[in-house]
């Protein structure tokens, strides 16, 4: 594993742990505010739940766009040893 790899996954979950903590407490806040009755927090919480539901999709398809990137290297650098040998 290269530190390329390293760093990426540190840092993948950092962005998931910050995209689930969004999600949830703007989840709790919301419902908590619209218990509570108090609109403003309800709305707040709600607008913080959505940042992290979009947080939480670009990061899911950024992961994707990279796994792709890897394997088409993979599939390139196969190519060109096969290639090679011939």
């Amino acid at each position: 594993m290269t530190i390329v790899d390293h760093a990426t996954g540190a840092a993948s979950k950092g962005v998931s742990l910050a995209a689930n903590t969004g999600i949830f407490g703007g989840a709790f806040g919301a419902v908590g505010g619209w218990l509570a009755g108090q609109d403003a927090v309800a709305w707040i919480g709600v607008f913080i739940g959505l940042g992290g539901l979009t947080i939480s999709y670009f990061h899911k398809r950024a992961l994707r766009r990279l796994e792709r990137e890897k394997l088409e290297f993979e599939r390139e650098k196969f190519d060109w040893m096969k290639r090679s040998e011939m």
